[in-house]
């Protein structure tokens, strides 16, 4: 009985291990070179890559030395560093519902 229940135990950690990493590695930053094109209507940041896709980010981090506010950097080229982020949902007067979701967060910006 003890053997089988160190089995379970060992084979627990070894799962919660791997879980951890395959989720720190799917959550690592992500980069790309693109142009910055100004704020859509709703208010997100948008780039296109050189492939012509298009990137949306609904936050800029603190540490992020270009206002992208600015019309000087609307058409410059940055290379992309951003990640994902759960995000907490609040009401109208700012009170958490209990919901998350997903932002995506530039984290950081280096102009060409």
């Amino acid at each position: 009985m003890k053997a089988l229940l160190s089995l379970i135990v060992v084979l627990f950690i070894s799962v919660a291990a791997n879980t951890n990493s395959f989720y720190e590695e799917n959550n690592a930053p992500s980069k790309f070179t693109g142009t910055y094109n100004g704020l859509t209507e709703d208010m997100e940041f948008e780039f296109t890559d050189v492939n012509g896709k298009t990137y949306l980010f609904q936050e800029v981090g603190e540490d992020v030395a270009y206002d992208l506010y600015e019309e000087e950097n609307f058409g410059q080229k940055f290379n992309v560093t951003w990640e994902e982020r759960m995000v907490e949902e609040t009401d109208d007067e700012g009170e958490p519902t209990g919901n998350t979701f997903k932002v995506k967060v530039i984290i950081d910006l280096e102009k060409l």
